[in-house]
């Protein structure tokens, strides 16, 4: 009603239409109390009704007032909105249509033709002049709520997608393939659920990951207490022939992100691990620890309609202080590798020199063995190692040894064997 009066102040200085409504049994007091008019009551009627001139009584049966200028009237829905008074009667105001409540009766004072109308309205309607700004504005209006209506009543179906159409937030068992459909509007809808394969990420980062749903990484710790934190990447899609199971038990594509695989895979990821120390998930064994949560998530998904694609373990983070204690710890392991290398040799030095001992020992053998049983060796022996640059003879067994006397001459000369030191 206020819009009313303040769109008909806008196309005129006041309001045009003078409107007495009877809302209730009692129209004296609600008339006294709301229009502070003279006592007087409106009566029922049945059209078409007349249009009398100011001053003519409306009807016989029943009586019906006789309305002057004098009388104070005013625009009503119910509620007091505005009044006009003799003065705006005199003034001749181009009169508008306005009604009133269910079942309500009217009594209008047309200005322009110094007429009356009684009458039953319909609720909060308003018919403006034909032709007029607000005319015009209706009719736009209904044509743009008929075209809302139409095009809403259209459902496109995306490819990598199917919609499962639901009544009244029931599911119809009507699963959309991709292409063009139709609904009811306001009674039925259509829920998009993605058979394309969507990324699930878990990361320090959430906010820079380009996945389609993405999380925080996962805390826990090694069998031998380290703390750890995982971060995983996780591909799956929906399951269009349990499209409706899904809708019914679990919900949208959001929920199902959510409640199935957000819950899975962070529990998995969040106790396998344990049953690993930090060097073996630091080492070659986190592809073991991937291919289990991948094999213990496959029958998960499936039982929720969901199917995984694909499952990986990303990158596993360590604290410093586990790094340090790694980095000390490879230190001492590369010095003991090098003195294992060092023991290795000495061994083999060791054994080098046994087995040269054994087979000189061994040659010594077979050489004295060959001696005994060859005696004429010794013989070509020493000849053979006798220098070059001896000079020597061999005398015959018979001969004179032709050797000097000196001690003899030494005693004849009065010389020493061997000359004094100075």
């Amino acid at each position: 009603a206020v819009m009313l009066l303040k769109m008909m102040r806008k196309q005129h200085p006041i309001p045009e239409v003078l409107v007495v409504v009877k809302v209730s049994g009692q129209p004296k007091q609600i008339i006294s109390q709301l229009l502070k008019m003279r006592s007087w009551e409106l009566g029922r009627t049945s059209g078409p009704f007349p249009i009398l001139q100011a001053g003519q009584s409306i009807g016989e049966q029943p009586p019906y007032p006789i309305l002057d200028a004098s009388w104070r009237v005013a625009v009503n829905f119910g509620r007091f909105i505005a009044a006009l008074s003799a003065q705006d009667v005199k003034n001749n105001v181009q009169p508008m249509i306005i009604s009133s409540l269910p079942g309500s009766e009217y009594f209008v004072f047309n200005t322009s033709n110094k007429s009356f109308r009684i009458g039953n309205t319909n609720p909060l309607h308003w018919e403006p002049p034909p032709g007029s700004q607000y005319s015009r504005m209706l009719n736009y209006a209904q044509v743009f709520m008929t075209l809302h209506i139409v095009l809403s009543a259209v459902v496109i179906v995306r490819a990598g997608t199917v919609g499962v159409l639901t009544e009244f937030g029931r599911t119809t068992g009507v699963v959309f393939e991709p292409g063009l459909h139709f609904r009811i509007p306001l009674i039925q809808n259509v829920v998009i659920y993605s058979t394309r394969k969507v990324i699930y990420e878990a990361s320090a980062q959430p906010d820079q990951s380009r996945a389609n749903y993405t999380d925080f990484t996962v805390d826990t710790t090694s069998s031998d207490g380290q703390q750890i934190q995982i971060n995983y990447t996780l591909r799956f899609y929906i399951d269009k022939s349990k499209a409706v199971w899904i809708y019914n038990n679990i919900g949208n594509m959001d929920d199902v992100a959510e409640k199935v695989v957000k819950t899975e895979t962070r529990s998995l990821v969040r106790n396998i691990p344990k049953g690993y120390t930090a060097a073996q998930l630091y080492g070659i064994h986190v592809f073991e620890v991937q291919e289990q949560i991948s094999q213990e998530l496959d029958p998960r998904f499936a039982a929720n309609g969901v199917v995984m694609d694909e499952f990986l373990l990303r990158k596993i983070d360590f604290t410093a202080e586990y790094f340090e204690t790694l980095e000390e710890k490879q230190i001492a392991e590369e010095r003991i590798e090098i003195e294992r290398n060092n023991l290795e040799q000495e061994k083999i030095r060791k054994e080098q020199t046994i087995v040269k001992a054994e087979a000189e020992a061994q040659a010594l053998r077979i050489k004295g063995q060959a001696l005994r049983e060859n005696p004429q060796i010794i013989q070509l022996e020493f000849v053979t190692r006798m220098a070059p640059n001896i000079k020597w003879g061999i005398l015959p067994e018979t001969g004179v040894i032709p050797f000097l006397d000196i001690t003899q001459q030494a005693q004849e000369t009065g010389q020493p064997l061997v000359p004094e030191e100075k």
